[in-house]
């Protein structure tokens, strides 16, 4: 089971994503594919299970809910979060949130060796240098700014939890309340940022492994946010990326994204620009040792 992200974009208001879904249990699923339509050529396929919608959490939704967030898309680019059964390999990073009476610090690594590069890689004959490349990107680039947010949000969670505890009281705190306000804030722009550099790392990864037929899609984890009000019934989650997943192109229809960069004769290719590099780490993130100096042919 993997965590895919499927984006296409939406050129009307009005226009039909091409796709049927159905509730299965407590899950809406994708149950068939208009392979004309807006979403018929990327990876979005029959069976997945949806998770997400530009940033809105929909896991426990009902069919009506789901109806009526899609109906309010606008136009423009559509993002969609689901579960999939497609083989893949994840180059992913762990980490552990400690709270105590210093504060709030994580203790984070890759969970994929340098050593060893995923099977895919291996056997589509990827050169070392590329390869390492890609996991110091992971490391050096997505990492660092993902343990922030994750730090930032425990941190939200841990002040909301007291925060309620004092408005259960029926005490007004309105300091406590503009200082939970602006963490709240903080988090969010962080998550942005998160986002931000996450695409450009896989948009980057795509376009290196795009010869070798080798196709990438942001592995990610879902970390609940805190609830605004006791009687708030649904719960919210945060969407933060740990890193990559590989797939063959031979199991899926090449996506059009891919097929810019294999074809760029007959597709307009959007470049990406890659974000400055992130800044250096917070006190309290503890990531081990970092790799840095590689470039795109795989040199130092």
């Amino acid at each position: 089971m993997s965590i895919l992200e499927v984006t296409s974009t939406k050129p009307r208001a009005d226009s039909l994503l091409g796709f049927g879904y159905g509730l299965m249990g407590k899950s809406i699923v994708v149950t068939a594919i208009d392979e004309n339509g807006i979403f018929g050529q990327t990876d979005l396929r029959s069976g997945q299970e949806i998770i997400n919608i530009n940033g809105v959490h929909i896991q426990n939704a009902n069919r009506n809910e789901v109806r009526s967030l899609i109906a309010s898309l606008p136009s423009g680019e559509v993002t969609i979060i689901v579960k999939s059964n497609m083989p893949t390999e994840g180059v992913t990073f762990t980490y552990t949130t400690i709270t105590d009476h210093t504060g709030i610090r994580v203790k984070a690594g890759m969970k994929t060796p340098i050593s060893d590069p995923p099977n895919v890689m291996k056997d589509a004959s990827v050169p070392q240098g590329k390869w390492l490349l890609i996991h110091t990107l992971i490391s050096n680039e997505l990492m660092p700014i993902s343990l922030k947010c994750i730090v930032s949000n425990t941190q939200y969670n841990r002040d909301m939890t007291q925060y309620l505890k004092v408005q259960r009281s029926n005490h007004t705190n309105v300091k406590l309340e503009q200082e939970i306000h602006m963490k709240g804030v903080q988090t969010g722009i962080l998550h942005n940022n998160v986002t931000l550099v996450a695409m450009a790392v896989k948009d980057r990864v795509n376009t290196i492994l795009a010869k070798y037929h080798i196709g990438a899609v942001l592995a990610y984890e879902s970390i609940k946010l805190p609830q605004y009000k006791q009687e708030q019934k649904m719960e919210n989650h945060m969407m933060v990326a740990i890193g990559l997943n590989f797939y063959e192109m031979d199991y899926l229809t090449v996506s059009a994204s891919a097929m810019a960069m294999e074809s760029p004769g007959e597709a307009t290719v959007v470049a990406v620009a890659m974000p400055p590099s992130a800044p250096p780490l917070d006190e309290g993130i503890d990531t081990g040792d970092l790799l840095v100096g590689f470039n795109d042919d795989g040199g130092r």
